[in-house]
């Protein structure tokens, strides 16, 4: 692992070579348990709208990935949900070569290789962030690149001009696509100061290199300036804060919506760090490794501090910024939902952890005792297929999206019950991006207002004129009340937003009704639902919508064990469920299966 030049030809043939199977085995493994339509990730189906119809994603934009999805999608070789999917697949797999040919070109064998690129790729999140369309394969993979070329930065001293002109760009690129790339950078200054006296390569051209990365946010202000004309609910993708000048450009960068440094806005609730920081430890030491990559892990940095310290330093200041610190800095409420989304996060760390559980297995087996090199490699290569096939089998069940379809039926369904013309008012992360893929993709006509941005003005200022003026002067509820008033159904996938709504209205009585997983009011000439009586016709309706959904969609999968599965999946299963059994006199079969 010390700075040479040239690295070996043979060397970097076997880092090809290695990073080849990796790169094909999980492929093959992350297309087999691909999700087939839009997946159960927290903003999955937004992001698929944006890139399908060529919008503006929430803050910060992910201009690259954006711009990369709706290239792909103007191919028109498979439908956008599932051309998204697999990029997040292709995304993944090549992470996981990433992993391998680096951990080759350090010195390492190729079971060693294998095995800290396997049980990295077979980890929960990682396979999770690869199956489904989200941001985060795609970063992890950046960083795996950026990783790798940083290491033959080290590796090479006498092309450091040139690897410096590729970290720069790169660190632009990636920039561009996910801000937490800047977790990279203490490391690798920390990797520039313990490396000064080799020289570092460094000249006002990377200067002009990291610019070069950073031109995908181009594509915010000159693609919002073409949908600043074209108002919500019209088929296209939302414009998320109209970046189409500076001060709306600044709003989508900064973050400004979330508190600019913010994960998230947390509304108030109670933050616990320790249980943060725990439950990331929890997480790196079982969730993802299990005890044995944990302990690995452990071993490989005491070798790499022995072997090559500045390297080591950069991997583990990467692990900790992107692990624990995090876990204290985006610290989120103990509640359900809110740990699964800081996982996608911490999925840094566990890469950087793959690294160091490669040096550790190599270090494992250099002290076992000297056979002959056939049986050793034997020996090694039977004990790294055995785990991997543990891992392979406990994590399948949680992280495989092979043939789930429940996510995506229910925000499907949703969508088809929603007249065009009407109003929805959405609060739910995943039924708004739902909602935003009817409109981008099918392209449904129903406007729709998620309650989050709902106060924004740049949101405002993207409405008809009428709807927005309603809505910056009398709120979510006066447009509500006033869209009834016209005759136009109103919808809500909150309860307490519906009943809140219908509270406030002060001309006209306004009645909430439930229909499916959504809530509206009271159409004119329903009255009888209120009569004696109408309850049972109620019933008989809403039970004969429940058998239509089993008919016109997957079955909803009442037998699966949801314990370990992504939090939409279970909290969208937990709601029919619940549906089923407030309608189980007309579906008895279904309640108790």
């Amino acid at each position: 692992m010390s700075p040479t030049s040239p690295l070996d030809p043979q060397l970097r043939r076997r880092a090809l070579l290695s990073g080849g199977i990796v790169g094909l085995f999980f492929f093959l493994l992350y297309l087999w348990s691909l999700a087939p339509a839009l997946p159960p990730g927290y903003d999955s189906a937004e992001l698929i709208a944006a890139c399908a119809a060529g919008g503006i994603a929430h803050p910060p934009g992910y201009p690259l990935y954006t711009l990369l999805g709706w290239g792909l999608c103007s191919l028109h070789l498979w439908d956008p949900a599932y051309t998204m999917n697999l990029f997040s697949a292709l995304c993944g797999a090549g992470s996981c070569a990433l992993v391998a040919a680096t951990s080759v070109l350090g010195g390492l064998g190729i079971v060693a290789s294998l095995a800290g690129a396997s049980l990295y790729g077979l980890a929960l999140t990682p396979w999770r962030m690869a199956v489904g369309a989200e941001v985060f394969a795609f970063h992890l993979f950046l960083v795996a690149l950026f990783n790798l070329v940083a290491f033959l930065w080290y590796l090479e001293p006498a092309k450091r001009r040139g690897y410096g002109l590729a970290l720069a760009f790169l660190l632009g690129l990636a920039l561009s696509h996910h801000q937490t790339i800047i977790l990279l950078l203490p490391g690798l200054g920390l990797l520039f100061y313990l490396e000064r006296s080799k020289g570092l390569g460094l000249s006002w051209w990377q200067a002009g290199a990291f610019l070069g990365g950073l031109l995908p946010y181009l594509w915010l202000p000159l693609r919002a300036r073409v949908l600043e004309g074209r108002p919500l609910g019209e088929g296209w993708a939302m414009n998320w804060g109209n970046p189409s000048d500076w001060e709306g450009f600044y709003w989508v960068i900064s973050r400004s919506g979330y508190g600019t440094l913010q994960l998230s806005t947390q509304g108030g609730a109670e933050i616990d760090c320790l249980a943060s920081l725990g439950g990331w430890l929890l997480s790196w030491g079982w969730s993802q490794f299990f005890i044995v990559g944990a302990l690995l892990a452990l071993v490989g940095l005491s070798s790499g501090l022995n072997k090559a310290r500045p390297w080591t330093l950069y991997l583990l200041s990467l692990l900790i910024l992107a692990g624990p610190i995090w876990s204290l800095w985006a610290a989120q409420p103990q509640a359900p939902g809110f740990g699964e989304m800081l996982e996608r996060f911490y999925a840094t760390s566990y890469l950087a952890s793959a690294y160091f559980i490669a040096w550790g297995w190599q270090r494992l087996f250099n002290k076992l005792p000297k056979a002959k090199k056939s049986y050793s490699l034997a020996l090694e290569s039977l004990c790294l297929f055995s785990l991997g096939i543990g891992v392979l089998f406990y994590n399948y069940p949680a992280a495989s999206e092979r043939g789930a379809y429940l996510v995506n039926d229910t925000l499907r369904s949703m969508a088809a019950q929603i007249p065009d013309k009407a109003l929805v008012l959405a609060q739910n992360d995943a039924t708004c991006g739902g909602l935003i893929y009817a409109q981008a993709v099918e392209g449904r006509r129903f406007l729709l207002v998620p309650v989050g941005v709902a106060h924004s003005p740049w949101f405002i200022e993207s409405l008809p004129p009428q709807e927005g003026a309603i809505l910056a002067h009398e709120g979510l509820a006066g447009l509500a009340n006033w869209a009834a008033s016209q005759g136009r159904d109103v919808y809500f996938d909150v309860q307490r937003t519906a009943l809140s709504c219908a509270l406030a209205s002060k001309d006209t009585p306004r009645y909430v009704l439930r229909e499916g997983l959504l809530y509206r009011y009271l159409r004119p000439g329903e009255e009888e639902l209120l009569a004696p009586g109408g309850q049972e016709l109620y019933l008989q309706r809403e039970s004969a919508r429940l058998q239509r959904f089993q008919t016109d969609y997957h079955p909803i999968p009442w037998n699966k064990d949801p314990i370990r599965r992504p939090f939409w999946e279970k909290f969208y299963l937990s709601q029919w469920k619940q549906l089923f059994l407030d309608f189980q006199t007309d579906i008895p079969s279904r309640v108790d299966a």
